[in-house]
């Protein structure tokens, strides 16, 4: 397995992550700041890297595994597909593109993150084939056209917050999202949206301060969501559990266009 981690052992060795991608195996010092655009993960390549900061501390990861069967620093390998990253900070300064783009691969973890400040987007979801993105205790916020884009496949963020951006979640194409306990709040745009065929599941969350709390161009379902102090409160196709609360200050409303019984 690759991975590139915080090493309170190794304070002199310098290597970055593109380099270390090449050889299958990175390190992150203790409190390093590397430059770097933001990740972008497609088989076999780690990342590439131009503008941006990635700070990481004490024990703290970042993983990538392929079928490339790239090597770990102890020369074992690992032909488990998958990709994760966990405890890290990535600020754009404003000029990195993505944060997090992830294009081919089984599957992307992300926990304990922040994604911060790019002009693009937070998390870039785009396989090129089904695959699943799990997202929790993170923070993605400030990126200009929005935080998390979801093209394909199955998503589960939970515990997160998706903050002051163009748009919080957009999921499109097939792909189906399910969220839990997320706070949505201070998009210029739509705070969550489903568009084409894709579906999106939300439990337990905060949709606050957005100019459109929810917009269902497909469709979204709502259980145990607070709804409050939108410009537009829920718009289009919206199933309620019929345990929300839309009424909440916002300017409109809006009502869900059909509610589920609970089972």
């Amino acid at each position: 397995m690759a991975r590139a981690f915080a090493h309170p052992d190794a304070p002199d060795l310098k290597r970055d992550l593109k380099s270390d991608a090449a050889i299958g195996s990175s390190v992150i010092h203790q409190q390093r700041i590397a430059p770097i655009s933001g990740i972008q993960l497609s088989s076999p390549h780690l990342a590439r890297q131009s503008i941006g900061l990635v700070e990481t501390g004490p024990l703290r990861t970042f993983e990538r595994r392929a079928p490339s069967a790239l090597q770990d620093g102890s020369g074992r390998r690992d032909r488990r597909p998958g990709s994760g990253g966990r405890g890290l900070k990535v600020q754009g300064l404003g000029t990195g593109l993505n944060g997090v783009r992830f294009l081919s691969g089984q599957a992307l973890h992300v926990e304990d993150c922040t994604i911060t400040n790019f002009s693009n987007l937070g998390l870039d979801f785009e396989p090129s084939a089904a695959a699943q993105l799990f997202v929790k205790s993170t923070v993605i916020s400030q990126n200009t056209v929005g935080n998390i884009y979801v093209s394909q496949g199955r998503a589960v963020i939970a515990k997160s917050q998706l903050l002051n951006a163009g748009y919080g979640l957009n999921v499109t194409g097939t792909a189906q999202a399910s969220v839990h306990d997320t706070t949505f709040s201070g998009h210029s745009g739509i705070a969550i949206h489903a568009s084409s065929s894709a579906e999106i599941n939300v439990d337990h969350g905060l949709i606050a301060n957005n100019g459109v709390g929810v917009q269902g161009d497909s469709m979204v379902r709502l259980s145990e969501v607070m709804v409050s102090n939108n410009t537009t409160g829920v718009s289009g196709t919206v199933a309620s559990f019929g345990n929300n609360r839309v009424a909440a200050g916002n300017a409109t409303n809006g009502t869900p266009s059909s509610t589920i019984p609970q089972q």
